[in-house]
């Protein structure tokens, strides 16, 4: 059952008004609400009405950690150098070419730049309706699904590499940097 706050607020501003008889299981069933529940509002009702009860303490208020517009003009401004890389390849880019670099410690005082979360930047994708690349998916349904290698032999001799294509250089031609780890 869903909660229904302001009904049982209603309910329970009768109840201490005398105006009704009713006990707290009874809003409990009407509301959802346990009767645990019931007196910490009931000690809310003695201390302010019922709109303000209602309305959230946050509401209407700016969020301490919202990004402020130059910095969000910066984020833009910085990822028309990298149009097709990933979420998180981005957001490594940016704490790395811009956070974290020294030589740019200027930038981040003058906008307010900050170390954000993925989910900041998964927001800008979505908003600003950058693309994301999509792994290629093979059009062959016949294609032949590989099975697992066998395990190795012995520990630490398999090698993994992964190439990633991207305009490493910022020359315009996409290259693949190679990772063997």
């Amino acid at each position: 059952m869903d909660k229904n706050k302001e009904k049982a607020l209603e309910l329970l501003k009768k109840k201490s008004n005398g105006e009704e008889k009713i006990t707290y299981k009874e809003i409990g069933r009407k509301t959802g609400y346990s009767k645990r529940q019931l007196i910490r509002l009931i000690s809310e009702i003695e201390k302010r009405d019922i709109n303000s009860i209602l309305t959230h303490g946050n509401s209407g208020k700016v969020p301490s950690n919202k990004a402020k517009n130059s910095e969000l003009d910066y984020i833009i401004e910085f990822k028309k150098k990298y149009l097709e890389c990933t979420i998180s390849q981005f957001m490594d880019i940016y704490h790395e070419d811009i956070i974290w670099n020294k030589n740019k410690i200027n930038d981040v005082l003058d906008y307010n730049l900050k170390i954000r979360s993925y989910s900041f930047y998964e927001r800008l994708y979505h908003k600003y309706g950058w693309v994301i690349p999509r792994p290629h998916k093979s059009f062959n349904k016949n294609s032949i699904i590989h099975s697992l290698r066998d395990p190795s032999p012995r520990r630490g001799i398999l090698i993994i590499v992964d190439g990633t294509p991207h305009d490493w250089f910022r020359n315009g031609k996409k290259q693949s940097l190679h990772l063997c780890y």
